[in-house]
């Protein structure tokens, strides 16, 4: 049996719990979501695009944690959310509560719909992908019309 050298086992063994620990905010909240709407993935309701767009960013933000490149992140919803800007100056993902609240002491996480950031009479995305193949393009051509 071949040996290894310690930065072989730094990287295999040490490196991944290292990026688990220092990103475990963000994964326990995608964790809740996902086991929050699991269900819905095999049953005939669809899961709410405000979620997805809230999953989609985070997992941005994932992956910020785990290359440090700008190009992973998408500007126009995280930075609404807060995401973006508190990535770049603080190094820490913080979220806006105006948007996403949580219960005192609570693991629960609520987005506030009516307040979800929209530009030019549509819903920001984080996804616009994603929106086609869930949802089809005539959900995603729907506009925000105010009264």
């Amino acid at each position: 049996m071949p040996s290894i050298t310690y930065s072989q086992w730094f990287i295999l063994q040490l490196l991944p719990q290292i990026y688990e620990w220092t990103t475990y905010r963000v994964c326990s909240i995608l964790k809740e979501i996902w086991t929050k709407f699991k269900g819905h993935a095999v049953g005939s309701e669809p899961v709410p695009h405000y979620w997805i767009e809230l999953m989609a960013t985070l997992e941005c933000v994932l992956n910020y944690g785990h290359t440090r490149n700008l190009k992973v992140l998408t500007k126009g919803l995280m930075d609404l959310l807060w995401l973006f800007l508190s990535l770049i100056n603080d190094g820490f993902p913080s979220i806006s509560p105006i948007f996403i609240t949580t219960p005192l002491f609570a693991t629960k996480i609520n987005i506030c719909v009516m307040d979800w950031p929209i530009k030019a009479n549509k819903s920001q995305l984080a996804s616009m992908k994603s929106q086609l193949i869930n949802y089809g393009p005539e959900h995603y051509n729907v506009k925000f019309i105010s009264l």
